[in-house]
């Protein structure tokens, strides 16, 4: 074959790109397939697992899907490659479904393909089916409020609109950006890099900031690797359901992103609104913490006042120790205290910033609640002073992941200005992690 072969300047195109970066298994794949194109092969799966991913010859495709998940990840590198470049033009190098063998085709044209060599047994990923129904949710509770909304007493909503917490974000003019606190999750590879279990990471919250560790961490380059998972709270879902029609009422823009897909501009150019856990605070972590009386314990289930120096610590973790683990209060009740943080303060740009955060479900929850309940939000306007930033803390008492009831425990104004060259701490854990064997 010539090397003038469309498919094969392709080829080099993408290996000059430096498109696959450290992960030498996806370079090895797809230098096989360039070679398997080469001399006229469709391999197999099984083929390519001994002849790529050094299996033994027994290997079974139907119970390892390691092949199949790094075709997958094959083809989402050449999206990326191609939605990057497209002075290339309609043709793309791509990889058919069921097959094993590379195809330039033209996106411009129907594409023919031929008949699957060897269709692939559906295995399905149970943490994406979670990831994708926790999103569902999200979505079916957001259109509730929607149609829900306007049965309310319009009067209701314009208290919540005039109040310190909503007034300046609310009436700015910028596009508002929801950005959910996801959690990225990424897996740590045992023998023949394949992946052994999944670690969460408080500080890696996505591809990129993995990619930022390994460079720091070049010993763990080939121990971890990115898997493209993530997940949500499910109380994410009843915040949204309370403060989207807030939101949509301002007739701007309003974006909805995940964490792990949040960008720095859209911390300059859009106001922020904030849903999730304070382990998920990711980017706007040394934003939301300089200039607060608070600190974050290093597992994110305690907050600490550094003017009284008193801990306040969620015991919803507590559900889940062994029972001869609890503290002897929890082993004797059902109830337990959780915490949540709202604070709002200006962004890198003069932009508002909300944070509406819980240190788990029934704190987030609450968080929600208490920022669109007209009285709770009198309570609150008692104790702030408008156009000020300011944060506030809740008690919350919880069973069963349903909140029963909270009381606001202590409010503070913050610096007029955040000081987003600040440097919070962040605990390096993943040394730690590994040496106990515990994600």
């Amino acid at each position: 074959m010539s090397e003038t072969n469309p498919l094969y300047l392709h080829a080099e195109r993408i290996r000059a790109s430096d498109l696959f970066g450290r992960s030498d298994q996806l370079q090895k794949l797809f230098d096989y397939l360039v070679e398997c194109t080469r001399s006229g092969r469709v391999p197999k799966e099984s083929v390519i697992a001994v002849e790529v991913f050094g299996r033994s010859t027994d290997f079974d495709v139907s119970s390892d899907a390691a092949v199949r998940v790094c075709i997958h990840k094959l083809r989402r590198k050449f999206e990326e490659f191609y939605t990057a470049h497209a002075e290339l033009g309609p043709a793309r190098l791509t990889i058919p479904r069921g097959q094993y063998r590379l195809v330039l085709e033209n996106t411009q044209a129907p594409v023919v393909e031929e008949p699957a060599a060897e269709p692939a047994p559906r295995v399905r990923n149970p943490w994406k089916i979670a990831t994708l129904a926790t999103a569902a949710t999200l979505i079916l509770m957001a259109i509730a409020a929607g149609v829900f909304w306007p049965r309310t007493p319009a009067r209701q909503f314009a208290a919540i609109r005039q109040s310190p917490v909503w007034a300046k974000l609310l009436g700015d003019t910028r596009p508002i950006t929801v950005v959910l606190g996801d959690y990225y999750i990424f897996a740590e590879n045992g023998e023949l890099s394949q992946p052994q279990r999944l670690v969460r990471e408080f500080f890696i919250n996505s591809r990129a900031d993995l990619d930022q560790y390994l460079r720091g961490h070049q010993g763990m380059k080939d121990k971890y690797m990115d898997v493209q998972l993530a997940y949500l709270p499910t109380s994410s879902a009843h915040v949204m359901a309370n403060i989207m029609p807030l939101l949509a009422d301002t007739h701007r823009r309003v974006n909805v992103t995940m964490m792990s897909d949040l960008v720095p501009d859209d911390l300059k150019s859009t106001d922020v609104v904030y849903v999730g856990y304070l382990s998920g605070l990711g980017m706007l972590y040394d934003g939301a913490f300089s200039g607060s009386r608070f600190s974050v314990g290093s597992t994110f289930d305690e907050l600490t006042d550094n003017r009284t120096k008193v801990r306040y610590a969620s015991q919803a973790g507590d559900r889940y120790l062994r029972q001869s683990d609890r503290p002897t209060a929890a082993a004797a009740s059902q109830m337990y205290r959780d915490y949540s943080l709202v604070t709002g303060f200006e962004g890198p740009s003069g932009n508002q910033v909300l944070v509406i955060a819980g240190t788990r479900d029934v704190g987030l929850i609450q968080a929600g609640e208490a920022l669109t309940d007209p009285a709770r939000l009198r309570a609150l306007r008692e104790r702030l002073t408008a156009g000020t930033p300011f944060e506030a803390l809740y008690e919350v008492s919880g069973i069963n992941g349903t909140e029963m009831a909270s009381k606001l425990l202590v409010t503070s104004a913050r610096p007029a200005h955040s000081t987003w060259d600040h440097i919070s701490a962040q605990p390096d854990r993943l040394d730690a992690v590994a040496l106990a064997g515990q994600p």
